[in-house]
């Protein structure tokens, strides 16, 4: 029913670009269904769905497709390679640290994991939420607290599983993750399907 816009095609090719062609495709099309129903005639309705949408330019901006010609977003992206690149090599020098204190000052007692466990957060949180891969982030805690829960245990207790119960628990957030994405996807589909 509604043409798809020339204006979207200069976008560069992503998943995420793809999502939001959807989503406007999406919302026109029952904004025109909406126009229709209220008496209007499928032509004007689409044009008027057209010009309530208003300018392109905006969504070209939140994927980047204006980088190329600024400089500051150039230095952003750099920025932000540098910040990824020094957290990677500040986590392995910090542990490092630790292991070498741990095993050089008190043998007898396994505890630079604990540290371990914490600054490997900042390159994964770093990498995941600047890249909006949250489901990435989900199943990476998800491991990453999984293997720490097992080393711990394996460590203090040996003789005692109790490892198994944080870690079902911890189970949930990528499971939830996925579901809420299956099910968003499934209803846009749905949605798309009786348009």
């Amino acid at each position: 029913m509604i043409s798809r816009s020339s204006s979207i095609k200069d976008i560069p090719k992503s998943e995420e670009k793809e999502i939001i062609k959807q989503e406007i495709f999406q919302n026109l099309e029952e904004k025109v269904y909406d126009l229709m129903a209220q008496g209007k005639e499928e032509e004007d309705a689409v044009n008027k769905a057209i010009v309530e949408f208003g300018n392109i330019d905006e969504i070209k901006n939140e994927l980047g497709v204006y980088r190329v010609n600024s400089d500051g977003d150039e230095k952003r992206i750099e920025r932000a390679k540098i910040d990824l690149n020094f957290s990677v090599w500040g986590s392995i020098l910090f542990i490092a640290l630790m292991v070498f204190i741990n095993l050089y000052y008190s043998p007898s007692t396994i505890w630079f994991v604990y540290p371990t466990f914490a600054i490997l957060w900042w390159p994964a949180l770093l990498y995941f939420i600047r890249s909006k891969r949250y489901f990435g982030l989900s199943v990476f805690g998800t491991f990453l607290t999984v293997v720490f829960f097992i080393v711990v245990s394996a460590i203090s207790t040996p003789n005692i599983i109790w490892e198994v119960y944080p870690i079902f628990l911890i189970l949930w957030w990528p499971l939830s993750m996925y579901f809420y994405g299956s099910n968003k996807r499934k209803s846009r589909n749905k949605r798309i399907r009786q348009v």
